[in-house]
């Protein structure tokens, strides 16, 4: 990852290098155009100082010839140049720095040539008489058009970059001047380019921390302003945004958290995204304290384990009836599936895990409801049609059999009887407490109104104290004086009843029943206790299912239907309360109803 720079100093250093190659060029042009004006002009005086010696000379030539060399001698000290004076053969003849007779023969050099040919000539060589740059003019002196000597004068090139130097030093400082005075208005410009920017971002961030309320404010600069409009505009939009995912997202919380359903969703990486409620229960995780981690670290193993870890295509979905092992097992229907990206590669699982316990002991009741109610029904109609068979095959039965074996039909009738009424009792009460009807619409037969508790222990207590009394079992009735109820009369009649017979039925001879009733802060209380032969301790927790016995032979010999506990439960349950029962074996069993005693 590269390094990132302030936006001043990516701006600052390349207003410098600008201005550096910009002053560079604008030095170096300025020193070429300069050096070449010098030399135009040091040509151009040149020029001049050749035509006036030539006009000089022309009077000495050729007659005079040492006056002429004295001539040249003397020029070339007034006038600061090298004069030169040469035969139109080549033959230097004067000059005022060196000895001519030293010289080489000048018909070759090209001003030389230039002169003769033209009347002028000028070029900038290298001297091999004094070997430096110089630069030359020369002029022809004719007369009667014929060449008679050329004049010569020189300049060496240094004298002109001495002038120069002095020129580049001056301009050298004027530029390093203006190089500073720039260096520091790019450095004002940089900062002032640099300044709205940083503005913009610490809005945006304040932005960002109160919630996208603030805005940004438009800088002076256009293209900077048209920017700020662009983010207000964006943020506006991305508040937008916000506001409705966070609106969704409250709904999907709303949602998973109000279903039964557990749900659980998983990146590609099976870590959990999303966990609700229903899951975290059923799978008893603490609440928050599983999001991040994997899945197969919190399912461990078992079957769960083995679905969730089992390969699955993404055009497939699979489904399954789990069981989870704990204290009491817990069945559910799996569903797991795929959830593809825009490319159609899985970006996670969607698991989904419906508890089916309750159905699944519902249908275990149901089909022991089914064979109980089966087999309770088929025995009485089995001896009904035994007997009845009996009695049409032989005639010759004395009257005394035949009375006997009519007792044993009347007495299994009965059972049938008690067998459909308790049936029908729990029908509808089952069906009242399903509907779950407000008041105007109750069913007629389970309307409450306000009775005297009293009213409903005399009642079972008129109907029990006979068969207690064949027993010699002594029924002791406590109840709260002037007590008053909101119930169904009838139904906690019967409710009442159910455990009081069962109590005189399985206690022996000689010994007692408590009835006890009361309400106490809005609440009724029945109590039923005896000191028969008790209940084990497995069996408590199924009493009251329907045709549950503890003891099947004793249960029937007694001409119990195995439904009374069951409609018990079920009367408790459609007035808000409940039954609970405590029982020691050998000792004695006490049940309990509690409901509420007023208007809801």
């Amino acid at each position: 990852m590269s390094r990132t720079r302030k936006l001043q100093w990516v701006l600052y250093p390349s207003f410098l290098v600008v201005i550096s190659v910009c002053l560079l060029f604008v030095g170096t042009s300025t020193v070429i155009s300069v050096r070449a004006m010098f030399v135009r002009e040091t040509t151009e005086r040149l020029r001049g100082r050749v035509h006036l010696l030539s006009e000089l000379l022309a009077e000495f030539i050729p007659g005079q010839m040492e006056m002429a060399e004295r001539l040249v001698s003397a020029a070339g000290i007034n006038l600061a140049t090298r004069v030169t004076l040469i035969l139109p053969d080549g033959k230097v003849v004067a000059d005022s720095q060196e000895e001519p007779a030293a010289m080489q023969n000048h018909l070759d050099r090209p001003e030389i040539r230039d002169a003769l040919a033209l009347g002028e000539g000028t070029a900038r060589r290298r001297s091999p008489t004094q070997g430096r740059d110089t630069i030359y003019h020369a002029r022809s002196i004719v007369r009667e058009g014929r060449p008679l000597a050329v004049v010569r004068v020189g300049l060496p090139e240094h004298e002109v970059d001495a002038a120069l130097l002095d020129l580049a030093v001056k301009t050298m400082a004027g530029g390093l001047v203006a190089a500073v005075l720039a260096a520091f208005l790019s450095w004002l410009v940089s900062r002032r380019v640099a300044r709205p920017v940083e503005e913009m971002a610490a809005e945006v961030k304040e932005m960002i921390s109160e919630g996208s309320e603030t805005r940004l404010k438009p800088p002076n600069i256009h293209e900077f302003s048209t920017l700020a409009g662009t983010m207000n505009m964006m943020a506006d939009g991305l508040r937008e945004r916000l506001v409705a995912t966070g609106a969704q997202q409250r709904e999907l919380e709303t949602t998973l958290s109000g279903m039964s359903e557990a749900v659980l969703l998983m990146d590609a990486a099976d870590r959990i995204r999303i966990i609700n409620p229903a899951a975290e229960r059923l799978l008893r995780l603490r609440h928050g304290s599983s999001t991040g981690l994997r899945i197969f670290d919190i399912l461990r193993d078992g079957p769960l384990f083995e679905f969730v870890s089992r390969p699955m295509s993404q055009e497939e979905a699979i489904e399954e009836e789990i069981s989870i092992e704990g204290d009491k097992p817990t069945y559910v229907h799996a569903f797991r599936t795929s959830i593809p990206d825009d490319q159609g590669s899985s970006r996670g699982t969607l698991l989904v895990l419906h508890d089916i316990t309750r159905l699944k002991r519902l249908e275990a009741i149901r089909r022991d409801f089914v064979a109980n109610v089966s087999h309770e029904l088929k025995t009485p109609i089995t001896s009904i049609k035994g007997f009845v068979e009996t009695l049409r095959s032989d005639t010759d039965h004395d009257p005394e059999t035949v009375r006997r074996f009519l007792d044993i039909i009347a007495r299994h009738t009965d059972r049938l009887n008690s067998i459909i009424e308790d049936l029908l009792v729990l029908s509808r009460i089952e069906q009242a407490e399903n509907l779950g009807r407000d008041k105007d619409g109750e069913d007629p037969g389970m309307a409450r109104e306000n009775v005297l508790v009293s009213s409903i222990v005399e009642s079972v207590m008129m109907v029990c104290e006979p068969r207690a009394s064949r027993k010699d079992i002594r029924i002791l009735a406590t109840v709260q004086p002037d007590a008053v109820a909101f119930v169904n009369q009838p139904l906690m009649e019967q409710a009442l009843l159910n455990l009081v017979e069962n109590a005189v039925k399985y206690t022996d001879q000689g010994g007692h029943v408590d009835v006890a009733a009361s309400v106490v802060d809005g609440r009724l209380t029945l109590s039923v206790s005896d000191d028969g032969c008790g209940i084990p301790r497995e069996h408590l927790p199924r009493i009251f299912e329907r045709f549950y016995r503890v003891d099947k032979g004793r249960s029937r010999s007694q001409g119990g239907t195995g439904l009374g506990l069951s409609i018990v439960r079920h009367v408790a349950t459609i007035h808000g309360g409940k039954v609970r029962v405590t029982s020691e074996p050998g000792v004695g069993s006490q049940f309990v109803i509690d409901v509420p005693a007023i208007q809801g």
